[in-house]
């Protein structure tokens, strides 16, 4: 998921919000070193996003790609910590805090249905030309993601889709004021025909917070 600093979506061409890109830098700089994003961003010829716009989905998919080639042992971590900062940008930034405190006093059903809803209403800032469904079922809420463009489908080995995972676990767990978890139970970067995240209170046994592979 990306910022939803953007009231419509640019109908140009494919983009996603630049929290995709801008999240990446302090967990790379923190692990690697003053200036890894910079080197990342020279090599796939991508501009450092202003924050104020939305990006070519190409773009932010060259950058997450080639921190997965650069850096395989470390690109999980990144991914999952670019995630976690993107929710809390989200949380702090686009949902408004009469908003947030309404969603914690809710029941909780009905908080996660507001909160799919709302997350389904601005697909478009993470999906870019892929194409999002939701569902809710024994409590848990799944995100079917078809097409995705930040599915890495190029990379070896193959990996599952770690940024997405993070920033829906951090989402829900910091709005809604409880701990959630994601897991990715399909992946296209795998041969799947879509992304299938699943979000629910249960953690994934033996794996932390985010993404069980």
């Amino acid at each position: 998921m990306a910022d939803m600093s953007v009231n419509e979506p640019l109908r140009k061409s494919p983009r996603i919000g630049p929290n995709a890109i801008l999240q990446l830098e302090e967990p790379l700089d923190r692990m690697l070193g003053q200036g890894a994003l910079a080197q990342i961003l020279k090599i796939t010829r991508v501009a450092m996003p202003s924050g104020k716009e939305m990006v070519p989905q190409e773009d932010v998919g060259r950058v997450h790609h080639t921190m997965w080639r650069l850096f395989p042992e470390q690109a999980g971590t990144l991914s999952d910590r670019a995630g976690v900062g993107t929710a809390r940008y989200i949380a702090a930034n686009r949902i408004p805090k009469a908003a947030r405190v309404m969603l914690r006093i809710l029941p909780r059903v009905w908080a996660e249905r507001m909160l799919t809803k709302a997350i389904s209403d601005h697909a478009w800032t993470f999906c870019g030309s892929g194409a999002l469904d939701t569902r809710r079922e024994n409590g848990e809420i799944d995100f079917l993601l078809r097409e995705n463009p930040l599915a890495d489908k190029v990379t070896q080995p193959p990996h599952r889709c770690i940024w997405h995972a993070a920033v829906f676990a951090e989402l829900f767990s910091l709005v809604l004021g409880r701990p959630y978890y994601c897991k990715e139970v399909s992946c296209c970067a795998l041969g799947a025909e879509l992304c299938h995240f699943v979000v629910s209170r249960d953690r994934p046994t033996g794996h932390f917070k985010g993404l069980q592979l």
